[in-house]
Formats: C-alpha cells, structure tokens, sequence
C-alpha cells in the first residue's frame, strides 16, 4: 500500500492552484480556499495537521489528497480525501467530452 504524505501549505498552495481556487481566508490558525467542481461550491481549508473540505454544511476531514483520473468512473479527474492511507471521499472535477 502506497503511504501517503500529509498535507503540507506547500501542497495546500499547489493544490489551490491547480484547482482555480479563490482564497478566502488566512488567518494564524488556517488558511482557506473555495473551489468549483461540476457546478458545486466547495471550502478546503489547510490546519497544520490536516485540512477538511466542507459543502452545505458536510465537513469531510482528511490528511491527504491527491487529483487524477484512474477511479473506475465516469469522470476524467476526481479528487481524492486520504486519512490513514484510506481514501475517504471522492470529488468528481471534470467529465470526459462526450463524443458523437
């Protein structure tokens, strides 16, 4: 089983990037972002020993996370919430293009 690295802000920072967040808050304590995925607003938000993502009130913990397309749906890329090497949640970022 692949061990899993914990989130650091250097990742928190590429991981804002990578999803076109729009930063929210920074504060000594948390920094945060919002991001779109399919059309739903998300909050991810960066502590020092892990991050959460919330969404009409869910809160999903997580240490780790990870965007790529090998889960077996019907999405291009998802991203993936780790705790304890276990995947937790799955985001759906993007669908593949239909084609006629």
């Amino acid at each position: 089983m692949e061990r899993h690295k914990q989130v650091t802000y250097a990742m928190f920072q590429r991981m804002e990037k990578r999803l076109n967040g729009t930063h929210v808050a920074d504060s000594g304590f948390y920094r945060s972002f919002t991001f779109d995925a399919l059309g739903n607003e998300y909050v991810f938000t960066f502590y020092q020993n892990q991050c959460h993502i919330t969404r009409d009130g869910l809160q999903i913990n997580f240490t780790h996370a990870s965007i790529d397309g090998c889960w077996p749906n019907k999405y291009k890329e998802n991203l993936n919430l780790v705790i304890a090497n276990e995947i937790v949640a799955i985001i759906p970022l993007t669908e593949y293009k239909e084609v006629h």
